[in-house]
């Protein structure tokens, strides 16, 4: 006599096979995420005692600890999740939500206190406003992406694969800054024209990731992967591009100056 069981339990334990797969990579992107941020802020905030670095405001301090305490967070609802303690995963998820708005401010005066922050060093703003223009309203795009995918992550919080997929994209669209510290490398805290290559071709990486596992995994693209990660990187260069070469663009960054 066949077990009828036998099949049954076969499709169960394949499903909780692919089910810890996919946790685990969720867990390795916000590991990685993690890592981006401890590494790339070391010289300016975590280690700055140790490296011949600038004097930077107070906000911009805690700017980099307000990020840090998201990405913590981040890694550890993902581990939760890896352990399957969802209980857990979602008493905590009541605070991240607190600590996501804190983190949306904070992403929105960093980019605003560039141009008084570069005028009290000196710096010629009229000669390179284009520019300046330019960073702020990437970084208040950025800003913008991480408000939108967090949203939308407590709005679909009971769909698991959507809401992993929105929380890794909203984590994605603040690990720029992070990102761009690895272009200043050796000369950490000056400028450098490689910031802006680190930071695309770190995002366009992660996303990636994300593409092909996705495609591995699932065998076919999701439509929270499919829509979201163009979103990560349209959006914010739209508005660097088309807002921030703009008399009207200019003078938002100007108003708080």
């Amino acid at each position: 006599m066949v077990d009828s069981n036998v099949p049954v339990a076969a499709d169960m334990e394949r499903s909780r096979v692919a089910r810890h797969t996919r946790s685990r990579f969720f867990l390795v992107m916000a590991g990685a995420l993690l890592l981006i941020v401890l590494v790339g802020f070391s010289p300016t905030l975590y280690l700055r005692a140790y490296f011949d670095v600038p004097d930077v405001p107070a906000y911009l301090l805690v700017h980099g600890a307000i990020l840090t305490v998201w990405f913590v967070w981040f890694f550890i609802q993902t581990s939760l999740v890896a352990v399957q303690r969802t209980d857990l995963h979602r008493r905590l998820g009541v605070i991240g939500v607190g600590i996501g708005v804190v983190v949306l401010v904070a992403s929105a005066v960093a980019p605003l206190g560039l141009v008084p922050r570069l005028i009290t060093a000196g710096v010629d703003i009229e000669a390179n406003m284009a520019l300046f223009a330019m960073g702020v309203w990437i970084n208040l795009g950025m800003a913008i992406n991480f408000s939108v995918f967090l949203t939308l992550s407590v709005v679909y919080r009971r769909q698991s694969e959507i809401h992993k997929r929105l929380m890794l994209l909203a984590s994605v669209s603040i690990v720029g800054p992070a990102l761009a510290r690895f272009g200043q490398f050796p000369d950490a805290g000056e400028m450098n024209p490689n910031e802006g290559v680190f930071l695309l071709g770190g995002l366009l990486m992660l996303l990636l990731a994300l593409v092909l596992n996705d495609v591995v995994a699932q065998k076919r693209l999701h439509p929270v992967t499919m829509w979201g990660a163009p979103f990560v990187i349209v959006l914010p260069a739209a508005l660097g591009f088309l807002i921030g070469n703009t008399a009207f663009g200019h003078s938002i960054v100007l108003l708080f100056s």
